[in-house]
């Protein structure tokens, strides 16, 4: 019995050695932890920044409003100098502009921008405006979304509303 009892001891050690795999050392957990912490600090800094859209742009216009982007650039300043910093290497702060459903997303036959145009256009504003308050430019990216990601707080797809320029962090 006891030697029955030993070999069975002995054959659960053994698997559960072979399911643990190699032990991590302290360098493979804290990279793991760094890694982990970062990935943390993105999602609660891309939540943060998803409450602060700017809504500074008439329809088909890339002309920004002074007074609202003023009162955004406080709102966000904030939430900017504590992570542009700790962006992780691989990462950006991605600027997109965004639309409205009116009117088409590509240029039209006769020559009039879609869309598209005018989003990428509005997060190009954005981008030369964070440049010039101290943002560095190579931490920055832009991307033009058309009305493809309309703000779901909004439901009609006409809304001036889904005229805006969004901040993400994203590798």
């Amino acid at each position: 019995f006891s030697r029955s009892l030993f070999f069975s001891l002995w054959i659960v050690m053994v698997v559960a050695l072979i399911s643990c795999g190699e032990p991590k050392t302290n360098q493979q957990v804290s990279k793991q932890d760094k890694t982990n912490s970062a990935e943390v600090l993105i999602e609660k800094t891309n939540e943060e920044l998803s409450e602060h859209p700017l809504v500074a742009f008439g329809y088909k216009s890339y002309k920004l409003n002074t007074r609202k982007w003023e009162v955004w650039a406080k709102s966000v300043a904030p939430i900017l100098e504590k992570i542009i910093p700790q962006i992780p290497e691989g990462y950006v702060l991605q600027i997109v502009g965004h639309a409205n459903a009116i009117g088409p997303e590509e240029p039209q036959p006769d020559g009039r921008p879609g869309n598209i145009y005018w989003s990428k256009m509005r997060a190009r504003v954005v981008f030369k405006e964070l440049v010039k308050q101290g943002l560095p430019a190579d931490k920055m990216v832009c991307k033009a979304a058309g009305s493809s990601k309309l703000d779901p707080r909004y439901p009609n797809p006409r809304d001036d509303r889904h005229i805006r320029v969004t901040l993400r962090i994203v590798p």
